[in-house]
């Protein structure tokens, strides 16, 4: 990307901009006074050959307190006004006479209708003026930096340099203690951190921070026992919990405002409950049977009802879009149990009607992610899709010998134009990306420590890293990470 060079000088002051008057003292350095400031050469005591205290400039004496041609020195110019040597500054701005008097705000500085002015497009920012589109000092606002060397202000935006992939990652929240999954909406990434095992994971929490950066989490609920997944629609979070750390049947699905609140409780009595999400008013997630071998996708109205099972048994996965509900489920052989390869995909409307198989003989499927016109799934080390109108199944990449034999998939998102994927334990764990329609893999970001939920929006893709083995403090921390742009 082109970009252009010498973009951190500050400016003359903007025209037609408000500015608290920063004209030059005698130092050439902006004055402390905000409603007037010294200008020119001010000499340190009155000239001996001038009589009633008098300066000598240009060969005559003048009143360095009141000549608006001389005001606190040789060549002040002040306009028409000069009050104990400084100058009034008219409308916020301060006065000039030829443009080396705004030098001090700026090596660009111009002098107008005898007030200080800056190039059209620039705006102040503290004693000068910026380049708001151009300054990555001040990208797209007064004291907005882009956060490393390696990026360029463009269009008021900070952005990677050409051959650049990793300049915008930045570390949206940090010494997070075991953090789970992200969900996202345009203001925040919300998260749950699990807690540890000296409180019996009692000290668990739901959590946001905002997108744009800078912030420091904002806890939504906490004494939350091992909450796990979370979801996000316009009015609350919700999240899988326990109220027994010991006893998987405990699990729970929760909900509170988006700004905190009393957590309210919408389904209890789950098995090991994962894998949430939340459409057109209701929440879903699966639920496992007790002895673990099977899973339901089960239901709950967001604003509180009777759970249902939606897919009574079978399912391992899932996902939801704003019309349909889409499945793996394992096919039972005739004597008794799956053989290999005897998975399927299945889409099933949300307000109810027939099941369709979108696609069969899938070998351990796990990781789900739609977009509008395809649904993607993990199986065997391959990455893959099928059209959700109905068609034939795409691999789009397959990863086998790219990564350690302990590499694990696991969440996927996508914009319609990739998929985006974390690689949990590979080595080293990365975050990649691979075209809706298959092609060159990329890792937009290496050496992640433990990467796990992923979303996605316009600009942006943000992810989880868990952090080490062991539960910080013993362990290393885990974040939320986000690169931008994407």
């Amino acid at each position: 990307m082109a970009h252009r060079a010498g973009l951190g000088r500050l400016r003359a002051l903007a025209a037609g901009a408000t500015l608290v008057c920063a004209c030059a003292s005698p130092s050439g350095a902006p004055s402390a006074d905000a409603s007037a400031a010294d200008v020119g050469g001010r000499p340190e005591v009155p000239d001996a050959a001038c009589p009633d205290g008098g300066s000598l400039c240009g060969g005559g004496c003048v009143d360095i307190e009141r000549d608006p041609m001389n005001c606190g020195g040789c060549g002040g110019f002040c306009g028409e006004e000069c009050d104990g040597g400084a100058c009034p500054c008219i409308g916020g701005r301060c006065a000039c006479k030829v443009d080396g008097d705004c030098f001090a705000m700026g090596s660009m500085a111009v002098c107008v209708s005898g007030l200080c002015a800056c190039p059209a497009g620039d705006r102040v920012c503290g004693n000068g003026c910026i380049d708001p589109m151009n300054d990555p000092n001040n990208c797209g606002g007064c004291g907005v930096a882009c956060a490393t060397t390696v990026k360029a202000c463009q269009a008021g935006s900070c952005q990677c340099l050409d051959g650049e992939s990793t300049c915008a990652l930045t570390a949206l929240a940090t010494g997070l203690n075991s953090p789970q999954s992200i969900a996202i909406d345009g203001t925040y990434a919300y998260f749950a951190v699990a807690g540890d095992s000296q409180t019996n994971y009692a000290n668990g929490a739901v959590m946001k921070v905002p997108l744009a950066g800078g912030g420091t989490p904002i806890v939504l609920a906490s004494n939350q026992i091992g909450p796990g997944t979370v979801a996000v629609d316009g009015t609350a979070v919700y999240w899988t919990s326990h109220t027994l750390w010991y006893d998987p049947s405990s699990g729970t699905v929760m909900k509170v405002g988006l700004d905190g609140g009393v957590p309210i409780t919408l389904a209890s009595g789950q098995n090991t409950p994962g894998d949430m999400a939340v459409v057109a008013g209701n929440v879903y997630w699966l639920a496992s049977n007790s002895s673990n071998t099977s899973f339901a996708v089960m239901t709950v109205p967001a604003s509180g009802g009777t759970p249902q099972a939606v897919v009574p048994t079978g399912a391992t996965d899932f996902v939801v879009d704003a019309n349909n509900l889409y499945w793996t489920e394992v096919v039972v052989t005739d004597a008794g149990g799956p053989g290999p390869s005897n998975e399927e995909i299945v889409k099933m409307p949300l307000d109810g009607g027939g099941q369709t198989v979108l696609t069969s003989g899938i070998a351990g499927a796990t990781s789900m992610a739609v977009d509008r016109a395809n649904l993607y799934w993990f199986s065997g080390g391959s990455l893959s899709a099928v059209p959700i109108a109905g068609g034939s199944p795409l691999a789009l990449a397959a990863f086998q010998g790219m990564f350690s034999p302990n590499g694990q998939f696991n969440e996927i998102a996508t914009d319609g134009a990739n998929v985006y994927f974390t690689l949990a334990t590979a080595t080293p764990a990365n975050v990649v990306r691979v075209p809706i329609d298959g092609g060159a893999v990329t890792t937009i970001a290496a050496g992640q420590n433990n990467p796990e939920g992923v979303a996605v929006d316009g600009t942006s893709v943000y992810w989880v890293d868990m952090g080490g083995a062991m539960e910080f403090p013993n362990g290393s921390p885990g974040s939320i990470m986000k690169l931008s742009p994407k």
